[in-house]
């Protein structure tokens, strides 16, 4: 027989120890399966990641087209290529749909993330961004060249990858890769970045 358990309830709403509004806002929008990409890109975006994985998961079960979309909203300045990769590879593979929004800036980085949605909007003021980045190398000579033939393995991927992705043809992209190469919201339509400038905020976070 279990012995009665006495509960104490606080009586003041001072007592009550509530989550922050940040952290509620959070699950909110985990809950819609909203993911935002406001930072630089950096080892932090794994737990994006982890997030793609886990409702690819959950929906195991669910046929294709009957799957909840997932939508990333991205305002980033660019950020880690390594990381970012990594979580382009993932989105590729995600059986969920996964649609991308630039929500202001997506330079570089977050352009990538922002090309790697199986549907892609941005915001009419919205800018994204192409260059060939920048390094610091430190090291023996035979490190800084190893190194050095890495990033350009990088900066390759990335290219084959924009291309693979947007109506940019080689010639052009190596004419404007030396640069910082931005676009508008209308120069993303044309370069086939992204499918639409969104005209509502059913197209930013879904109509549910």
């Amino acid at each position: 027989m279990y012995n009665e358990v006495s509960i104490a309830i606080p009586q003041n709403i001072e007592n009550l120890q509530l989550p922050s509004p940040e952290l509620l806002s959070y699950y909110k929008d985990i809950q819609r399966r909203v993911i935002w990409v406001d930072f630089e890109i950096d080892e932090g975006l794994m737990e994006t990641v982890k997030q793609i994985l886990r409702w690819n998961h959950e929906d195991r079960n669910v046929p294709k087209d009957q799957r909840k979309p997932i939508h990333m909203l991205i305002y980033s300045p660019d950020g880690d290529l390594e990381a970012t990769f990594s979580c382009v590879d993932v989105m590729m593979m995600s059986e969920t749909p996964i649609i991308t929004i630039n929500m202001g800036n997506a330079l570089s980085g977050g352009m990538c993330l922002l090309l790697a949605g199986q549907k892609r909007y941005c915001l009419p003021s919205a800018t994204a961004m192409l260059h060939s980045g920048s390094a610091v190398f430190g090291g023996t000579a035979s490190q800084v060249s190893s190194v050095t033939q890495y990033y350009k393995v990088q900066l390759e991927r990335m290219k084959k990858f924009v291309m693979s992705r947007t109506t940019i043809d080689a010639r052009t992209y190596n004419k404007r890769k030396d640069e910082d190469w931005y676009f508008t919201a209308e120069d993303q339509i044309k370069y086939g970045i992204v499918d639409e400038i969104a005209n509502s905020i059913c197209n930013v976070i879904g109509g549910e």
